[in-house]
């Protein structure tokens, strides 16, 4: 009995340290205040006690890589790892919040962005029971205020291979085409081999609006089988298209490769192969001058014409 008591004494020991280092220690440095002599002693205490990644903590603590991450998520879904779902992010303050609750320094987790983007969302609850509830009662079930509130689903292709040179091959097929048209598209690795494909749903909301869930997510079914057909495409997860589906979130650390998932440009795309490790790594991120104002497009400007050129394309083609 008493070696359970001290068991839990501990417990909660280690959590007033992570909750003292989170809110007393790490705050402030994200936000470039002075630390004291007591928060330097936190710190310490915490890094002790968790013996965490420094180089995930080097990262975060950065307020231009967290907004990034915010103004990558919008008002979509954050989800970490594959089970935590339908967290909202659309401040720092938030996300400081997610990061503290759900461990991420302490438990290395991947970060996920939602594929359908929505109207007006609540922060849901962090009490696992609360958030439970919220769940089954309000925005999955119940009320179901997930599909209502619903107003965008952005298309995503996803190429993925047991060899990066292969999913690599795939990618720079559908690079290549999509510039013909100057297709407003993001891209990056997943972290080891694979890549993400993202154009946003306001480059082909005309061809499908008034919106409609099924109508969206059919539509962006139907185009990635044209492609695959069109361009011979043969890593293509054919799987991802529900309105519960997510990728990779850019501006986050892939928990598995430790590296940076960072939104190319069409220089570091075409040079990828070559460059694999440099583009992804930490410190080459934090070296762009321009960390907090990236946008994950790039230099490829919205340009709704030429995805409906590109559709009346491949229709004419696969007749």
């Amino acid at each position: 009995m008493n070696e359970q008591i001290q068991i839990t004494e501990s417990q909660i020991n280690r959590e007033e340290i992570r909750r003292l280092f989170h809110f007393n220690v790490f705050n402030k440095i994200v936000w470039g205040k002075p630390l004291t002599a007591e928060d330097r002693k936190i710190f310490v205490e915490w890094q002790n006690e968790f013996k965490p990644n420094m180089n995930l903590f080097n990262w975060y603590k950065n307020k231009r890589v967290l907004f990034q991450i915010v103004n990558t998520l919008k008002n979509n879904e954050l989800c970490l790892d594959n089970n935590i779902r339908h967290l909202y992010s659309s401040k720092i303050e938030y996300l400081l919040k997610i990061i503290y609750f759900y461990k991420i320094l302490e438990e290395p987790k991947t970060m996920y962005r939602g594929l359908a983007g929505f109207s007006h969302r609540e922060a849901p609850p962090f009490n696992i029971q609360e958030k439970k509830k919220w769940q089954d009662e309000v925005w999955t079930g119940g009320e179901n205020q997930f599909s209502k509130s619903i107003n965008k689903y952005d298309f995503a292709l996803d190429l993925d291979s047991e060899k990066f040179i292969d999913s690599y091959s795939d990618a720079k097929k559908l690079f290549k085409f999509f510039n013909k048209f100057k297709i407003h598209m993001a891209w990056h690795c997943s972290g080891r081999k694979g890549f993400h494909c993202l154009v946003p749903y306001e480059e082909f909301k005309d061809l499908v609006e008034p919106f409609n869930e099924d109508y969206a997510v059919t539509f962006c079914q139907s185009l990635m089988l044209d492609l695959v057909k069109y361009l011979n495409l043969k890593k293509v997860d054919t799987t991802i298209y529900s309105a519960t589906r997510f990728i990779k979130c850019d501006f986050t650390i892939d928990k598995r490769s430790n590296r940076v998932i960072y939104p190319l440009n069409s220089e570091e795309f075409l040079s990828f192969e070559k460059n694999f490790e440099k583009y992804m790594s930490i410190d080459y991120v934090l070296s762009q001058k321009d960390l907090g104002y990236i946008e994950i497009f790039r230099e490829r400007k919205s340009n709704p014409d030429g995805m409906k050129k590109m559709i009346e394309f491949l229709e004419e083609k696969i007749k």
